[in-house]
């Protein structure tokens, strides 16, 4: 009982230390040196401004048609900014067929207008202008303070538009007239067609005459041939010994005449085979041609009045 009692003494005082300890270790400040490495902030570093992203260059593998058609999409959302980009872009490149570059060069025009850019916008009118002297802006799509400012750069530049014109009418006369040209596929079946049809499909005319010649001749000595032959014979169909010698040579040649014809057919079908042309090119004048050949024809011819005739119901 006395050992219970003494354990259970110790067991308290040493609750009461540990409470005490507890206490004072509270109320005492901790060191600076000890603060726990959480509490400590980092502060962020303060970095300048990132640089703005340079502009996307065109599409790859974009044809003129494509960026002009971008361009348009750009114009009518009002992007004028990124519509001048781009256009610009497919200038520098060489990417506008003759016809679109008329129209980029008005879109830029009026781009750089609506952008304050003034130089601009007269350096791609006046480009407009030399290429298609008598170009007109469409009222319904462009404002009408634009389409003043290019009919006042036309009027501006008139002698030097007028000049363009003129250069370009004198050389439009001084140029003959040129012939459409038309291809036209030839039938391969011709070329088994005998006579020279074959050579006269191919455009050789002079082979196919010769072919054409040489088949017939050797169609009539044949039919010569056969039917001199057949004189020779009696009525009963044989021949007698006077005329059967006759008969023999016409009979030959009849032969010799199959054997050329069939010789000059295919000579003239592998002939043709051989040469084959798919298209044959023919040149179409135009009407005016044809109106100054027949005046030129009938200059020299003399001239007939013909009184006219007027009748009266």
């Amino acid at each position: 009982m006395k050992r219970l009692s003494g354990r259970l003494l110790a067991l308290i005082a040493a609750g009461c230390l540990t409470a005490s300890g507890a206490a004072y270790a509270a109320r005492t400040p901790a060191p600076e040196g000890d603060a726990p490495a959480a509490a400590a902030v980092e502060t962020p570093k303060t970095e300048g401004a990132t640089p703005s992203p340079s502009p996307p260059p065109l599409p790859e593998n974009a044809s003129g048609a494509d960026i002009l058609m971008l361009g348009k999409n750009l114009y009518d959302y009002g992007d004028y900014p990124e519509m001048v980009r781009i256009l610009e872009l497919g200038l520098e490149k060489s990417l506008f067929s003759s016809d679109e570059e008329a129209e980029v060069h008005q879109m830029l025009g009026i781009g750089h207008f609506i952008l304050q850019n003034r130089p601009k916008a007269r350096e791609h009118f006046l480009q407009l202008l030399t290429g298609e002297p008598t170009y007109q802006l469409d009222p319904i799509f462009v404002p009408p303070i634009i389409i003043e400012y290019f009919e006042s750069l036309r009027e501006e530049n008139r002698e030097l538009l007028a000049a363009i014109l003129a250069q370009r009418r004198g050389e439009q006369q001084a140029e003959p007239p040129e012939g459409e040209l038309l291809r036209e596929k030839n039938p391969y079946f011709v070329n088994f067609i005998p006579f020279g049809a074959g050579q006269f499909q191919n455009g050789e005319p002079i082979k196919g005459t010769l072919f054409l010649t040489g088949e017939i001749v050797a169609l009539g000595l044949n039919a010569a041939g056969y039917f001199v032959s057949r004189e020779f014979a009696g009525d009963d169909g044989y021949y007698t010994s006077g005329n059967a010698e006759q008969a023999r040579q016409w009979r030959i040649v009849q032969y010799a005449g199959l054997g050329a014809l069939g010789a000059l057919v295919i000579g003239g079908v592998i002939d043709a085979i051989l040469n084959y042309k798919e298209y044959n090119e023919i040149v179409v004048e135009p009407p005016a041609a044809n109106e100054e050949k027949k005046t030129a024809g009938d200059e020299g011819k003399p001239k007939v009045d013909v009184p006219s005739l007027r009748v009266d119901f």
